[in-house]
Order: structure tokens, then C-alpha cells, then sequence
């Protein structure tokens, strides 16, 4: 009740389209998981690639995407038509190209694509170490994003009511590298049936981030809806 109160009560931000968004992917996750396992299969058979776990995680990414480009010409709008001089869309196609790319790495496996690219162009062998640089790929994603987003603070202090939701989803995200760079390899966890399960948690962590982040790109665009009206009639 406490974090409901910090994250949505306290900033006026309507619970039911969170939960919406959290019940759905629960859902999926949850039928995943019990039709492998009641299929004799590994907890993560539906999560691999090609498999629809990852296409409903593209699917959340490409709409996260989506809904960004929106609030990005609702903001292009409100600069160029209306004039307001704060407002600053590019960011917001920034975050759509993003997230439109992560979706295509989900779906393509890019960042183990450049892993592997690394050995060739190093030189190296493939080692319990070395084969975690694509944890380090996805860690340099969010370092890029996160530098852009800092340059461009203005432009989301408007959009403040949603920090403390976005806030727990990079912290979801983490815990989701984390636990990946944990599982990459049975070099820390010996335990095959273990390290799967704690991977399908990973996954439990991935899909549960997106759907935070699906949740923020919601709020953002309802706020910017709602920003961009006012504007108007004040005009």
C-alpha cells in the first residue's frame, strides 16, 4: 500500500492501466512455464528464440516504441504548431528507435551476434568470462539511453509524475541483467535444473520491465495529451 501511494496515488496516476499490463503478462508467462513443465519440458522451452514468449516480449518493445513516437508528435506539435519552445520531440523518437531496435534484437539475437563478432575480431577464445559480453552489450544499451535521457532533462521534467514508476523498472531491468549474466554459463550455479530456473526468473524479470516501461510510455502519453490541451486553451 506504501508504494502504491509513492507511485500512484501520490503522483494522480490511474492504477488500473499498471495492472492491466502486469495481469496480461503474468498470464503469459505463467501458461509458458506450466505448459513446458506439464510437456516434460525445460521451464524456458517457450521463452527461447522463435518461441512466443519472445515474440510477446518484441511485441511489448514495438509498442513501447509506438506509443513514444506518439507522445513525440504530440510534442513535435506543440512546438513547432503551437510554439510552446520546451518542448523537445526528438528525445521521444530517440526512445522509439530504441525500444523499435531492442525488439528486433529480441527477435534476431543482435547483442549475441556482436559477442560473437568481438571473438573473431579480438582474436580470443570463447571462455566462461568472455562469454558474457553480451550482458556488457545490453549494460552499454542502457548506458547510451540513460546519457541521452540525462542531456534531455528538461524535456522530462515534465513528465515527472511517472520517475518513481520508472525508477522500478530500471531496477526490475538490472536484477533481469544481472540474473542473465548469473545464467549465461553453469560456471556459478553447477545445478543444470537450477540455473534454468533461475533463468526463467530472468525472464520473469525481462518481460515483467517491459511491461513497466509499456506502463510509464502509457502514463507519458495520456500526460502529454492532457499538457498539450491545457497549452491550448491557455492560448
Amino acid at each position: 500500500m506504501f508504494y502504491y501511494h509513492r507511485i500512484f496515488s501520490d503522483n494522480k496516476l490511474n492504477i488500473i492501466p499498471f495492472l492491466l499490463i502486469i495481469t496480461v503478462d503474468c498470464l503469459a508467462l505463467s501458461l509458458a512455464i506450466l505448459l513446458a513443465v506439464f510437456s516434460g519440458l525445460e521451464p524456458t522451452h517457450f521463452m527461447e528464440e522463435g518461441e512466443p514468449i519472445t515474440w510477446f516480449s518484441a511485441g511489448q518493445l514495438a509498442a513501447i516504441g509506438a506509443i513514444a513516437a506518439i507522445v513525440g508528435a504530440i510534442r513535435f506539435r506543440d512546438r513547432y504548431s503551437r510554439k510552446i519552445p520546451h518542448a523537445s520531440p526528438w528525445i521521444w523518437f530517440f526512445i522509439a528507435t530504441c525500444f523499435w531496435f531492442l525488439g528486433l534484437d529480441e527477435l534476431q539475437e543482435i547483442h549475441e551476434s556482436i559477442d560473437l563478432w568481438i571473438h573473431e575480431l579480438l582474436n580470443i577464445d570463447q571462455s566462461h568470462l568472455s562469454d558474457r559480453l553480451d550482458d556488457l552489450v545490453i549494460l552499454l544499451y542502457g548506458a547510451v539511453m540513460g546519457f541521452v535521457l540525462y542531456k534531455n532533462k528538461r524535456e522530462l521534467k515534465q513528465f515527472r509524475q511517472v520517475w518513481k514508476l520508472l525508477k522500478l523498472g530500471i531496477y526490475t531491468a538490472i536484477a533481469m541483467v544481472i540474473l542473465d549474466a548469473i545464467t549465461n554459463q553453469n560456471d556459478i550455479i553447477a545445478s543444470e535444473t537450477v540455473n534454468e530456473w533461475v533463468g526463467t526468473i530472468e525472464e520473469c524479470f525481462k518481460i515483467g520491465a517491459e511491461g513497466i516501461f509499456l506502463s510509464v510510455s502509457y502514463y507519458c502519453l495520456q500526460i502529454a495529451k492532457i499538457s498539450s490541451i491545457s497549452k491550448l486553451e491557455n492560448n
